[in-house]
């Protein structure tokens, strides 16, 4: 038989610990020891809301949150408590506004920004160590307007000039 995963409807109802969400006994104010398995759905600052799902206590699979109008907010995937894949961030009317990538809760490849036109606003792209290898800044027509390459050494981080 599948169990049914537990659904909180108020995070206040989990409290996190180093890292692990566990059962809070809200009324007697103290932490419970089993760490928390089940989806978390609350509203958040200013009427946002958010779900997200826990495995042992740690953030597992999807994260939606969403503005007070009910358009979509951001969308993350989590394992095993960090972020893993894709990321995605919108504006207030549902346009896609940012972007990133992530492995074992590290920045990794193209983090992109856009202008509410669509166009790409900003591009940073990082190593699978999460440095800085290039980005790039766009105006709002697309039209590049200032790119620039990141080089390391043990020492230092320099730019094309060795700045």
């Amino acid at each position: 038989m599948t169990k049914i995963p537990e659904i909180i409807m108020d995070n206040s109802l989990t409290k996190e610990v180093d890292g692990v969400y566990y059962h809070y006994d809200y009324w007697q104010r103290k932490r419970g020891g089993i760490p928390f398995t089940g989806i978390s759905i609350s509203k958040g600052f200013r009427e946002e809301s958010y779900a997200q799902k826990y495995i042992n206590g740690k953030k597992n699979g999807c994260y939606v949150g969403y503005y007070s109008n009910g358009q979509l907010r951001d969308k993350s995937q989590y394992k095993n408590g960090k972020e893993e894949g894709l990321s995605e961030f919108y504006d207030e009317n549902g346009n896609l506004n940012g972007r990133a990538v992530y492995k074992n809760g590290v920045g990794i490849g193209p983090q992109e920004r856009f202008y509410e036109n669509g166009q790409l606003k900003h591009r940073k792209i990082y190593s699978n160590k999460n440095q800085l290898t290039a980005e790039e800044w766009c105006d709002e027509n697309g039209d590049l307007i200032y790119n620039q390459k990141h080089f390391y050494t043990k020492e230092k981080t320099t730019d094309e000039e060795g700045n």
